[in-house]
C-alpha cells in the first residue's frame, strides 16, 4: 500500500525557516511536540498508516540528535531543537523571557524519546510501551492543558477504544492543528483518517482550543504563561526575578548631587 504523503514528510512544512520560530513561545512547542507523539501513536495503531508514522518517526530521529537547526528536518525535529537543542534556535521563540525561563526549568529525556522514535519507525506499536512513553512525555514537557492531558489518556488504549471515542480525540486533535499548526505535516494525514474512518462527530463538538487557547493566541501576559507552564515554584522564581531587577534597576538610578540636584 503507498500513500502519496509519506514522500512529502521530507522537511517541516510548519516552520520553514529558523526566524519563523518566533510565532510560538517555547510553551508552545512543548505542546505541539506533545501533540504530534499522540499523533504517531494513533497512526501507528491504525494499519493502513502504520508507514506513516514510521516514515515520520524516521525522518525525525535520523540525525541522532536535536542539536541543530536544520531545514530539511521535520516539525517535530525542528521544535525540539528549540527545546532541547545546542544551537541559538532556542533564542527565537517568541516572548523570550518566558521562553526562556520555561526552558530553564524543562527536563526532557531525549535518549528515551529517540528509543521510541527509533521503535516508532521501525513499526512498533505496544500499548504497554507507548502508555508510559506519553505519560512520562506528558510529565516532562509541563503539558497542563486538560485536554491534552485527555486525548493522551485515550490514545494510550487507542486499540480498545469505541468510535466515538476515537471520534472524539481526532475531533480535538484537528482542532488544537487548525489554531495551532495549521501547515502541519500531519494535518493531511488526520484528515484523511477521519474522512476514510469516518471520525467526524455527528453533532457539533465545542471548541476547546478557544477555552483554553495557545499562549500565542490568547493574549496571555509573560507572568501568566509561566504560571501555567511551570507552576507554582516557576512563577514565584520568576516573581523574584522581576523584583530583583526592579530593585537593581532603582539602586542604579545616579545619585540627586550627580544630577545637579541639591
Amino acid at each position: 500500500m503507498e500513500l502519496e504523503f509519506i514522500n512529502e514528510l521530507c522537511e517541516s512544512r510548519l516552520i520553514r525557516q529558523k526566524r519563523q520560530l518566533s510565532r510560538y513561545t517555547s510553551k508552545d512547542a512543548a505542546d505541539l511536540v506533545f501533540l504530534y507523539a499522540c499523533m504517531l501513536t494513533i497512526l501507528k495503531n491504525e494499519f493502513k498508516y502504520a508507514p506513516v508514522a514510521a516514515q515520520y518517526a524516521k525522518k525525525t530521529v535520523m540525525f541522532n540528535n536535536f542539536n541543530v537547526f536544520r531545514v530539511n528536518g521535520t516539525d517535530m525535529y525542528i521544535l525540539l531543537t528549540g527545546l532541547t537543542g545546542t544551537d541559538d534556535t532556542s533564542d527565537m521563540f517568541a516572548d523570550t523571557e518566558a521562553s526562556s525561563l520555561f526552558l530553564a526549568d524543562l527536563r526532557v529525556n531525549v535518549p528515551q524519546l529517540k528509543e521510541w522514535l527509533r521503535l516508532t519507525a521501525k513499526g512498533v506499536a505496544r500499548k504497554s510501551v507507548d502508555s508510559a512513553f506519553l505519560y512520562r512525555l506528558e510529565r516532562q514537557l509541563k503539558i497542563n492543558n486538560s485536554q491534552y492531558k485527555s486525548v493522551r489518556r485515550l490514545v494510550s488504549d487507542w486499540g480498545n477504544l469505541k468510535h466515538g471515542q476515537k471520534t472524539l480525540v481526532i475531533t480535538r486533535i484537528i482542532q488544537a492543528l487548525r489554531v495551532r499548526a495549521m501547515r502541519s505535516e500531519l494535518m493531511p494525514v488526520m484528515m484523511k483518517l477521519a474522512k476514510e474512518k469516518k471520525y467526524v462527530p455527528v453533532e457539533p463538538v465545542k471548541d476547546m482550543e478557544k477555552a483554553q487557547p495557545a499562549n500565542t493566541k490568547g493574549g496571555m501576559s509573560a507572568r501568566s504563561k509561566i504560571a501555567a507552564g511551570i507552576g507554582l515554584t516557576g512563577a514565584a522564581t520568576y516573581g523574584a526575578y522581576r523584583l530583583g531587577k526592579h530593585l537593581t534597576t532603582k539602586t542604579a538610578k545616579k545619585p540627586v548631587w550627580y544630577r545637579g540636584g541639591k
